[in-house]
């Protein structure tokens, strides 16, 4: 596989995996119109993504299984065309009952086979000495995705909202959405080649070695570790109130700032965290100096004097977003280093997804409660609790890093 065609599949798979998921979570860009779009309150929203994350929760682990029984490419591709017609539906009705079995069945086609099949893809790409490049590279182009899909759906919504109001604005985000992953399908098909792996095994998936994968601890340890990396890039976001709250920085510059620290850093911290830990020849001997280094720099948070400058704050909170964001942007990259056999990354992606992406379901809760009952206060705590995070994934770093060097595969 030439570098050209490994770049193709790349900007492919990213364009596939930024642009499905872009209207499950478009209440990031769209939330006040989207109350007036569907006619409901804060709390009905609230509910879509409930029911998201219920069916994502239970879908994981046989969206795993069915993921390595059968080749990615065609799982890609009618992922994506079932998602354009739930999106289709989604924008003919802007109905709130029909947006509720909308995003429900979101669930199907973004996480059922679609979230194991992608990673496994990208894996496919590489060998095994270029997994960190190949991970970090794909994240990048997610970012740059994200952003330019975030810019082109502003610029829409903005147009058609002045002219024909709210519900026609998010009609046409919705369809700005459809044309990108219908152009998703179309780069997949001609780019993307299920063979194309140096390292693709051709031995097929068996029921029966689910049971022994999860009671092999190498893989309860990378499961940890997805959740430390997704907690702390998920978490990094509470710079933004803690800048307008605490620091009195204003509500735009620190908006933007929260910009900066997510989209755009993450197409220049993904691609470089995967040339150094390639370099490093190891994923987990780069993270545990990561997570060291982003141990210091919440620890710093926590202690920080409260009249430090506005400047010095704002400066210092792109630190810990950009050593987040490189673990998190190569963070299934370790599935490699564990020498975790192709025929089983859907089953193991499936499992770490289910434990890596549950920060979501308290972490949150747990950090606002702690800011509504001690103010700022309550940001020192989240700073805490996140270098706390932090040793744990060193931990998780270290025990992976001894259990896998210079040692035969742990799963045959």
């Amino acid at each position: 596989m030439t570098k050209a065609q490994k770049y193709l599949a790349i900007v492919a798979l990213s364009l596939s995996g930024a642009s499905i998921f872009f209207i499950p979570y478009m209440r990031y860009y769209f939330q006040t119109p989207m109350l007036e779009a569907f006619q409901i309150t804060n709390e009905q929203l609230g509910l879509f993504y409930s029911i998201y994350a219920f069916g994502c929760i239970f879908l994981y682990i046989p969206g795993g299984i069915l993921a390595d029984r059968y080749k990615p490419k065609k799982i890609l591709i009618g992922s994506l065309v079932c998602q354009c017609a739930l999106c289709l539906i989604l924008a003919a009705s802007l109905n709130y009952k029909v947006a509720l079995g909308v995003w429900f069945m979101f669930a199907f086609t973004t996480t059922f086979v679609f979230w194991t099949s992608l990673i496994k893809a990208v894996r496919m790409i590489g060998t095994s000495e270029e997994q960190g490049k190949i991970f970090g590279l794909y994240y990048a182009g997610n970012g740059a995705v994200n952003t330019v899909i975030g810019f082109i759906t502003v610029a829409a919504f903005s147009y058609v909202n002045e002219k024909m109001g709210a519900a026609a604005g998010i009609r046409a985000v919705i369809l700005v959405s459809v044309a990108v992953m219908a152009l998703a399908a179309l780069a997949v098909t001609l780019f993307f080649k299920d063979g194309d792996s140096n390292d693709e095994e051709k031995e097929k998936f068996s029921v029966a070695a689910v049971l022994p994968l999860i009671k092999t601890p190498i893989v309860w340890l990378i499961a940890f570790t997805v959740f430390c990396a997704f907690g702390l890039v998920s978490s990094s976001t509470y710079f933004v109130p803690f800048l307008t709250d605490v620091m009195g920085v204003s509500v735009e510059t620190s908006a933007t700032l929260g910009v900066i620290r997510t989209s755009l850093f993450l197409l220049v911290c993904a691609p470089l965290s995967g040339f150094i830990a390639d370099r490093l020849q190891s994923t987990s001997k780069w993270f545990l100096i990561a997570m060291t280094l982003l141990a210091a720099a919440f620890a710093g948070f926590y202690f920080m004097p409260a009249d430090t400058s506005q400047v010095l704050a704002m400066a210092l909170s792109l630190v810990p977003g950009a050593l987040a964001l490189m673990i998190y942007g190569i963070v299934f990259s370790i599935v490699g280093e564990c020498k975790i056999p192709l025929r089983l990354t859907g089953i193991v992606v499936g499992l770490a997804s289910i434990i890596g992406y549950s920060p979501d379901l308290f972490f949150h809760a747990m950090f606002g409660q702690w800011i509504d009952t001690y103010g700022a206060l309550g940001y020192k705590y989240i700073f805490l609790f996140l270098t706390g995070l932090c040793i744990l994934g060193m931990f998780l770093a270290y025990s992976i890093r001894k259990m896998t060097k210079n040692r035969p595969p742990i799963i045959q």
